[in-house]
């Protein structure tokens, strides 16, 4: 089924189209609904920020099971905001790499789980490649190629962009990355101990504490 990742013209050929998206890579759950004019029609998520604060970081069992007790109320809540059913979508988007597998799986199950009963097609999603073409929802003046940064909590790279499918790594880090020593400092410090940063992501945290 995840060979089915591309539009058939048919619906290229439709004014205008909507991809309900599902992103399962690490410790958020997220649900959205986005029309091919950039509008994002309703975005919902979810983090346990107190069960990763009692076990000291991220347990890829708990996320997975958060995934799949999470998935179908944010799916709701999204398609309750957008006024959209399933059956209205044009196609359905899931990360399926990188991340951590078995969160992942939780989100590629949905995404087969839906995209069989509705009979929608379905869009491989590499989340990093995500990250750098999210730039064309907020600039637009952006064309391809341009130089993107992608620094997250477990990858930083250099890349550039020729097309949404041709991307071409200038660089990387070598041992971890940014976010990655973020959280670590946040963790050392308890910063996430603090009342105010209870729901807060530990590398947030420390950025919010670094501005003042």
């Amino acid at each position: 089924m995840l060979r089915r990742c591309l539009f058939r013209s048919s619906l290229l050929a439709r004014r205008s189209l909507v991809v309900l998206g599902i992103e399962t890579s690490c410790d958020d759950t997220a649900v959205a609904l986005v029309r091919d004019d950039k509008k994002v029609l309703s975005s919902q998520r979810f983090a346990d920020r107190d069960t990763q604060r009692r076990l000291g970081g991220i347990s890829p069992r708990e996320v997975a099971l958060q995934h799949k007790a999470h998935l179908p109320r944010l799916l709701d809540e999204c398609l309750k905001e957008s006024g959209y059913a399933v059956s209205d979508v044009d196609a359905i988007a899931v990360t399926t790499k990188p991340g951590l597998v078995i969160a992942l799986k939780e989100g590629i199950r949905k995404g087969l789980e839906l995209s069989r009963f509705y009979k929608k097609d379905l869009i491989s999603i590499h989340h990093m490649r995500a990250h750098a073409l999210s730039a064309f929802l907020v600039c637009d003046s952006l064309s391809f190629p341009f130089v993107s940064v992608l620094i997250s909590g477990g990858h930083a790279l250099i890349v550039l962009v020729r097309s949404a499918s041709n991307f071409t790594i200038y660089g990387e880090s070598s041992s971890g990355s940014p976010g990655e020593c973020l959280d670590k400092i946040a963790r050392e410090l308890k910063i996430n101990e603090m009342p105010e940063f209870y729901d807060v992501h530990p590398g947030a945290a420390v950025e919010k504490l670094a501005s003042r």
